[in-house]
């Protein structure tokens, strides 16, 4: 006997495919933040300086007086041929090539000491495995010199990096597979498979201190070395783990708490007692920036954090929806009249902005100069 078809059963099933798949794409929607609303309303006295491209990270050194910047153009977006490596800034002078890195320069952090400081660079290099250079800045020499080098091996996804003491650091590596399917299908589906790795300065290679972690990616560490805090992109959270340590060098990380942000962070860097994060709101669209920055536009946000380890105060102090330095990675506070540095992967130039309604003089700022001003808008 000819069974019946039942095309009634098809379309409920049909439906209820669509209905979910609607679900699936709302809410992943939602998690990148993209049915949020974003205002124009940027720091005061914005100064764009154009002699620079893909600023990755940004620290300091001469007691915040003097910026470093891991920069590389990734996708040739200035007019002139940029050459990855680290440039150097400071207030009413555009950024110059302080030493050219072979590779992509990525997370950066100093840490001070005798001389002046140590500072850390993660690198890529394309067929090769990830590295951190360590580089000593003398500050009455003002010269720069490579001193040691960390190779990871099998390694080609480290991201953040926070210097610990001179040749000591933890640094971030966001995904667990190298580029290709297995990474894309980590993305979309969200995998924590991301790892904290520790370097203690004398061993023969880095140790694992964490895994298993969504997207991790900007790290920063307290000002009395309890805690470790982590910026899990994807996860948009902040994550603070306490840190221990001991006398034979071995590190612990015991989770203590994740603090939601609603927001992507990206970079942290301290500025007195609070945290720096540059942030990003909606992921989708900085999904379509990375591949074409110059057709698709990123909003900008600069967050700070206040109340840690017990309490977590948010405050932004930066945002926009296009135009300046789009997609803001890291900023800092330069401790020249308190300016607020700012500097963007996907974008040219870095933005130096008034700070002092956030962190007050102690003494009357003088004028600050620069290369083009940025137009500013209201919500």
């Amino acid at each position: 006997m000819k069974r019946k078809s039942h095309p009634l059963r098809f379309v409920v099933l049909v439906l209820c495919v669509l209905f979910l798949l609607t679900l699936f794409a709302g809410k992943t929607f939602y998690d990148a933040g993209e049915l949020g609303a974003v205002f124009d309303h940027p720091l005061p006295g914005c100064i764009l300086h154009k002699n620079i491209t893909g600023a990755e990270d940004l620290t300091t050194v001469d007691d915040g007086r003097t910026v470093l910047i891991s920069a590389v153009d990734r996708h040739d977006i200035s007019e002139v041929k940029v050459i990855p490596g680290i440039y150097i800034y400071t207030e009413g002078s555009s950024p110059r090539l302080l030493a050219a890195i072979d590779g992509k320069p990525h997370g950066i952090s100093a840490y001070p000491s005798e001389l002046g400081y140590h500072v850390h660079v993660v690198v890529h290099k394309p067929g090769e495995d990830d590295r951190v250079e360590i580089y000593e800045w003398k500050t009455a020499e003002q010269t720069f010199t490579q001193v040691k080098t960390i190779r990871f091996a099998g390694i080609q996804q480290l991201n953040g990096i926070v210097a610990m003491a001179d040749d000591s650091f933890f640094v971030s590596q966001d995904f667990g597979y190298p580029a290709g399917p297995l990474q894309e299908i980590e993305k979309a589906f969200r995998l924590p498979l991301g790892k904290i790795w520790y370097y203690d300065g004398t061993s023969d290679k880095p140790k694992i201190a964490r895994e298993d972690i969504l997207y991790p990616n900007g790290l920063a560490v307290s000002p009395d070395k309890k805690h470790l805090y982590l910026a899990s992109l994807t996860g948009r959270s902040l994550i603070d783990y306490d840190l221990n340590i001991d006398d034979k060098g071995e590190v612990t990380l015991k989770w203590r708490r994740e603090w939601p942000l609603y927001t992507a962070p990206d970079n942290l860097k301290w500025a007195g007692d609070t945290l720096l994060i540059g942030s990003h709101r909606k992921l989708i669209s900085l999904l379509l920036h990375s591949f074409d920055s110059k057709r698709y536009h990123a909003a900008s946000q600069l967050i700070q954090v206040s109340g840690l380890p017990d309490r977590l105060i948010v405050k932004e102090l930066h945002s926009t929806r296009s135009g300046g330095v789009e997609a803001v990675s890291t900023g800092v506070l330069s401790t020249v009249n308190n300016r607020i540095v700012m500097g963007g992967i996907w974008s040219e130039g870095v933005l130096d902005c008034e700070g002092t309604d956030t962190f007050p003089l102690s003494q009357p700022a003088s004028p600050s100069t620069g290369n083009e001003p940025v137009p500013q808008s209201t919500p």
